[in-house]
């Protein structure tokens, strides 16, 4: 008896994953993706529109940080620990507000 309660408790429990499993996923085919790139756009929000596509591009060119990194890594820069702040002047530092 205990066997078979044991049994059914994994059958139920695969079941409700299963369950939900199923309906997590989407079954819309193409017609369901609505894209910024196939919005009609007319009139005041074109305007709007097509200056949040130029600021896209030219946020889309920035390097990431780790591009950063890389291309000053690659173009043979030194790390020069001289121009650090010393650690001495963690003393005089005032906290603010933000800090506590």
């Amino acid at each position: 008896m205990n066997r078979l309660l044991k049994i059914s408790n994994s059958v139920l429990t695969f079941l409700i994953f299963f369950s939900l499993l199923l309906a997590s996923c989407r079954s819309g085919g193409k017609g369901d993706k609505k894209d910024a790139d196939s919005l009609v756009v007319s009139g005041a929000d074109a305007t709007v529109y097509e200056d949040i596509k130029q600021a896209e591009k030219i946020f889309y060119t920035l390097p990431s940080p780790l591009e950063s990194a890389m291309l000053i890594k690659s173009a043979g820069a030194l790390f020069e620990d001289n121009l650090l702040n010393p650690i001495e002047n963690t003393k005089t530092i005032v906290p603010t507000r933000a800090w506590r």
